[in-house]
């Protein structure tokens, strides 16, 4: 049995900015059933869903980025969770392995 991070739910629907592609795309899934989590982003440009993989440690520090963003969320703040350098949120490396 894999470990599985706790409140990935936090992360769907939120957006997420790929900086390296200047891409945008919404989380409209996680994956946990692999040894390797995924999270599945719909980019902007509508090619269809991505699988995009990342460790454990990357989906746990999202989610804690994602949990510590809604905590501080403003009034008409949209809590997206983006990739650019920032103190509150996570940059990932945009994998290529894409599923439709």
């Amino acid at each position: 049995m894999h470990d599985s991070v706790d409140g990935v739910h936090t992360l769907l629907g939120s957006r997420l900015r790929d900086a390296r592609r200047g891409r945008e795309g919404r989380i409209v899934g996680i994956d946990q059933t692999q040894p390797t989590p995924a999270l599945l982003i719909v980019w902007a440009s509508g090619q269809g869903a991505e699988r995009v993989g990342l460790s454990r440690e990357e989906l746990q520090a999202l989610v804690e980025a994602s949990v510590s963003r809604q905590t501080r969320k403003q009034p008409g703040d949209d809590g997206d969770v983006t990739a650019p350098d920032s103190p509150d949120v996570v940059s990932l490396a945009i994998g290529s392995s894409k599923q439709s």
